[in-house]
């Protein structure tokens, strides 16, 4: 595309996203930060930096900065695309919800924990209602959940937010697909951190 068109033009924008979306999915993630601030840079000067394409490669950016262990730019880019969504979508979207829980994933790696469960439980309750409480994505928030109070040592806690995620993914998506195989695997780690070896046995044991 750069060979005719502008170098500032949207569709180069949109190449560079696309690209950086790309090599974020494979684990480059020096690459990513690279495609995805160039994509920004020129979104946001072609569509204006309110525009929900802009919004969107600042999702994504914060994802690369997350994953390269910048949390405080990770956090300012997802913070900013936020604010778009709010305006754009409505505070009650689920596109909405998707990067309030992103956010609230990099304030947990923050240990900002009562942030974290704040912003999940919004997310939360935007799922339920414009989605509905059996949709995948409400799993994800209630896993995300279940993450924050084991990190606060409380098991119990966790242990209800993990099962019930766990019962929603394996309905929605079937009990064998890898997500419900991997949340297994994540409730059966929290179990045994609480010293209930012979449940996460058991739960490990449905996978082998």
């Amino acid at each position: 595309r750069q060979s005719i068109l502008p170098a500032g033009h949207v569709s180069i924008g949109e190449s560079y996203n696309n690209l950086g979306v790309y090599v974020l999915k494979q684990g480059e993630y020096e690459q990513a930060r690279e495609y995805l601030e160039q994509a920004l840079a020129i979104r946001a000067d072609a569509l204006g930096p309110s525009h929900n394409r802009v919004a969107q490669t600042q999702t994504n950016l914060g994802r690369a900065y997350e994953f390269l262990g910048d949390l405080d730019a990770a956090l300012e880019q997802q913070e900013a695309a936020l604010a778009t969504f709010e305006s754009v979508f409505g505070t009650d979207h689920w596109r909405t919800a998707e990067v309030i829980a992103r956010t609230a994933g990099i304030y947990r790696k923050r240990a900002e924990l009562d942030r974290a469960m704040q912003l999940t439980e919004r997310a939360r309750e935007i799922n339920v209602e414009s989605l509905g409480a059996e949709h995948p994505a409400v799993a994800d928030n209630l896993a995300l959940m279940g993450r924050i109070e084991a990190d606060r040592g409380r098991i119990q806690a966790a242990e209800v937010h993990f099962r019930t995620a766990l019962q929603i993914l394996e309905a929605a998506l079937d009990a064998d697909s890898p997500r419900s195989a991997e949340l297994r695997e994540e409730f059966a780690d929290v179990l045994e951190r609480g010293g209930h070896t012979a449940r996460a046995d058991s739960l490990r044991a449905l996978d082998r």
